[in-house]
């Protein structure tokens, strides 16, 4: 079966976030220093974990991909996170624009998870 396309474009979102979030876990064990470990990991359990389950669920439900509001939860996911790591990254440094960069980040993507659980519901009905 062919992957759709929003499924698509979840699942390689997946693959880049995860590739890089690994080649950055590399580079900080290499230098010892795990001061952005927490940016690091919301990376990867949300840009490589979340994304590539979202795609493998919109592959199996095709018929969900299509409606509006998993394109706005495509967008609201993507948007979320790439807020979302650089405001965590800017906390550890103790950037004062890392607070506010997080919390927008942090609300996108609770907004998509919650879209994400609607159109779910809808799908296993």
């Amino acid at each position: 079966m062919r992957m759709k396309n929003l499924a698509a474009k979840f699942f390689v979102s997946a693959v880049f976030f995860g590739t890089v979030g690994m080649a950055w876990g590399i580079v900080m064990s290499n230098s010892q220093d795990t001061s952005m470990l927490a940016a690091h990991a919301h990376l990867m359990v949300i840009g490589w974990v979340s994304f590539a389950i979202f795609g493998l669920f919109y592959n199996a439900f095709p018929r969900e991909a299509e409606r509006r509001l998993a394109t706005v939860q495509f967008w609201a996911s993507q948007a979320g996170l790439v807020t979302l790591i650089p405001g965590i990254a800017l906390v550890s440094a103790a950037h004062p624009l890392g607070a506010p960069l997080a919390a927008i980040g942090s609300i996108l993507s609770l907004a998509s998870m919650v879209m994400f659980g609607l159109i779910a519901a809808r799908g296993w009905r």
